[in-house]
């Protein structure tokens, strides 16, 4: 279903119309996310995470680190810190028109942070390190970091885990 409004508005004698489509592919759940892309754009985000981070997947990866690190940071920011909760805002058309490409499957981003080697933690540190000095300019600033504490019951043995509760 598709609904499409045409504002009108008057000043003198002429006309401005602003049309506006609302279907599935123009409507988001994440509306402040045009704010963070722009945002992004303008600190070079994209720039200082390829030119630090040098762990490559193959070549014939569809997905290479840069842009599934880019897209958890995007869920992060949106409030979905769960993998699984991650995964919601690949099928969300909005958001896959904004970055002008399509997204990986939760599988991936497991895959790869499973995959990483240790030096790109220390990798990963520098690029927030740099992302805060942008602001900052050698002056004390609050940081806030937010962990989930959560705890599963599991049952059988995933990644080495044991049966029962698993802190």
């Amino acid at each position: 279903m598709s609904l499409t409004l045409n504002l009108t508005k008057e000043k003198g004698s002429s006309k401005y119309i602003l049309p506006a489509t609302f279907d599935n592919l123009t409507v988001s759940n994440n509306v402040a996310f045009t704010y963070i892309q722009a945002f992004k754009e303008k600190i070079g985000f994209n720039k200082i995470l390829s030119s630090i981070l040098s762990f490559k997947k193959a070549p014939n990866a569809v997905f290479q680190p840069t842009k599934i690190i880019d897209f958890m940071i995007d869920s992060v920011i949106q409030g979905n810190t769960r993998f699984l909760h991650m995964d919601q805002l690949r099928y969300d058309n909005a958001y896959t028109e904004i970055k002008r490409h399509k997204v990986s499957s939760e599988k991936v981003y497991r895959d790869l942070i499973k995959a990483m080697p240790e030096s790109s933690l220390e990798k990963l540190r520098l690029i927030n390190k740099t992302l805060l000095s942008l602001q900052s300019k050698g002056t004390k600033r609050e940081v806030i970091m937010n962990f989930d504490d959560t705890v599963c019951t599991i049952f059988g043995e995933q990644e080495g885990a044991s049966v029962g509760y698993n802190p």
